[in-house]
């Protein structure tokens, strides 16, 4: 790789790694007290995810001859990662709240106990929901040599870790001085970031 491609890759890295790095950091507010294992792995498997995703575009790129199929392709991606995002997103805003009946019958919302721990059942939905539009990324370097575009797709791997990770510990720090409003925030985040994703593919 020449310089040019460098500075591209790094660019490209950027911006792929934008949504897991606002994911990690809504993560980073809602579970303040997650141990440091789990946001390596967290983030670990985010970066793995956002330059594994354009692996596999830029080989489906080849099975996928008929220009109609690719279409298609190209253009059901973003919706499976709206809905992955937006079910994430929704679950995170109304888990704060839960409905519960009074003594005299009546239904009222109550505040529902931070959850303290991160699972990795949201840790791999999210990490599908923020890389899989860069399968399209993958299909776009078709005519790109094998070299290159595994280069390119590793330093998209490095640099979402690094920021995603950064942004995690980030978000850790500002969760602690607004712990009240941070699953609001962090759903509303998610589902806005979702939504990105089918109004500019």
């Amino acid at each position: 790789m020449n310089a040019s491609q460098i500075v591209t890759s790094l660019l490209l890295g950027l911006s792929l790694s934008m949504d897991a790095d606002c994911v990690s950091a809504v993560y980073g507010l809602k579970y303040t007290k997650v141990k440091i294992t789990k946001i390596l792995f967290a983030t670990l498997l985010f970066g793995i995810m956002q330059g594994l995703m354009p692996v596999v575009g830029y080989f489906v790129s080849y099975s996928l001859t008929m220009t109609n199929y690719k279409d298609f392709f190209v253009t059901l991606i973003p919706y499976i990662g709206f809905l992955i995002l937006f079910f994430l997103g929704y679950n995170m805003f109304f888990s704060n709240k839960i409905v519960v009946k009074d003594e005299i019958g009546l239904k009222r919302n109550v505040s529902h106990k931070k959850n303290v721990d991160l699972t990795y059942k949201e840790i791999i939905l999210a990490s599908i929901g923020t890389s899989i539009d860069a399968l399209t990324v993958g299909i776009g370097f078709g005519n790109e040599s094998v070299s290159v575009a595994m280069l390119t797709f590793l330093i998209v791997c490095i640099l979402t870790f690094v920021l995603s990770f950064l942004s995690f510990l980030l978000g850790k720090k500002i969760g602690v001085y607004i712990e009240k409003y941070a699953l609001l925030v962090g759903g509303i985040i998610l589902i806005c970031i979702g939504f990105k994703l089918i109004l500019f593919p």
